[in-house]
């Protein structure tokens, strides 16, 4: 979508704090089952085991969790 209108940042930074604080709850509400060893966790192993990520391979992380995860692929020593 193209906008007609000047960028207000003060507006734009608002507007995504509204959004982030009324998703917030939900996030919340089910960290302990994505945190979880069955639950998100096993995801995320199984993606980083299937992307074959090795020793001098670069990954860009744009999923980073509201706080530090339990179990993370940076954590993970990769042989």
């Amino acid at each position: 979508m193209v906008g007609t209108g000047t960028f207000d940042p003060v507006q734009y930074k608002a507007n995504i704090r509204t959004e982030w604080r009324g998703a917030a709850p939900g996030w919340r509400a089910w960290c302990d089952v994505l945190e979880a060893e069955g639950g998100g966790q096993a995801v995320s192993r199984i993606l980083v085991e299937l992307t074959r990520i090795g020793p001098g391979d670069a990954v860009l992380d744009v999923a980073a969790p509201r706080a530090p995860s339990r179990w993370h692929p940076r954590r993970q020593r990769l042989e």
